[in-house]
C-alpha cells in the first residue's frame, strides 16, 4: 500500500480528524492517570527526648502528587518489609489530604514501644539504621498506600552534605 495513493483515496479532512483525535486521546489518558489511583510522597523526622534515650519519629510531611484528595485512617512506619509502627492515634477522626496538598503531621513524643504485652528494647537503633528500608504506609479508605521517598532538600541538608558551604543564622532580638 503506498502512502500517496492512500492519501488521494481519503477524504480532506482524514489527516486533521486523525490528529485532533489523537490529541484528544493522549488528554483523556493524562487526566485519566492523573485521578486514578494514589500517589504519595513521604518524609518523616526523628527527635529524641532528654527524659529517655529513646529516639521516635517526631513529625511526617505528606505530598499528595493526585488530582484527588486521600481520606487517612492511620499513619504507619514499616521497617523492611514486614514490621509496622502505628506513628498516629486517630481512632475515628480522619485526616483528609486534598489534592496537590502537602501536610505536615506532628507526633506526641514515645518513649516505649510494644508487641502486644511485650516490650520492645532497641527499636530507636532501628529507626536510625540506614540499610533497613523504611516507608511511610498510609492506611486509607481505598486501602494502604505505600509513600514514596519525598526529596526534601533544605539549605541545612546542604550545609552538612557538602564541604566548603556557608551558613549564616540571622538574629532579630536586642544584644
Amino acid at each position: 500500500l503506498d502512502i500517496k495513493d492512500f492519501l488521494k483515496q481519503t477524504p480532506v479532512f482524514f489527516l486533521p480528524t486523525l490528529i485532533l483525535s489523537i490529541l484528544g486521546l493522549y488528554f483523556a489518558l493524562k487526566n485519566y492517570f492523573r485521578k486514578s489511583g494514589a500517589n504519595v510522597s513521604a518524609w518523616y523526622g526523628v527527635s529524641g527526648t532528654n527524659q529517655h534515650s529513646t529516639n521516635y519519629i517526631s513529625s511526617v510531611l505528606l505530598l499528595n502528587n493526585k488530582d484527588k484528595p486521600l481520606i487517612i485512617n492511620n499513619i504507619y512506619l514499616r521497617l523492611g518489609r514486614n514490621i509496622y509502627i502505628k506513628l498516629s492515634e486517630m481512632d475515628n477522626n480522619f485526616l483528609t489530604l486534598k489534592s496537590y496538598e502537602v501536610m505536615h503531621y506532628k507526633l506526641p513524643a514515645v518513649h516505649v514501644y510494644f508487641a502486644g504485652m511485650t516490650r520492645i528494647e532497641n527499636i530507636d537503633k532501628a529507626i536510625n539504621d540506614k540499610k533497613i528500608t523504611k516507608r511511610i504506609v498510609l492506611d486509607t479508605l481505598d486501602g494502604l498506600v505505600v509513600c514514596k521517598k519525598f526529596k526534601k532538600d533544605s539549605v541545612l541538608d546542604i550545609f552538612f552534605n557538602r564541604a566548603g558551604t556557608g551558613y549564616i543564622n540571622g538574629y532579630g532580638g536586642d544584644l
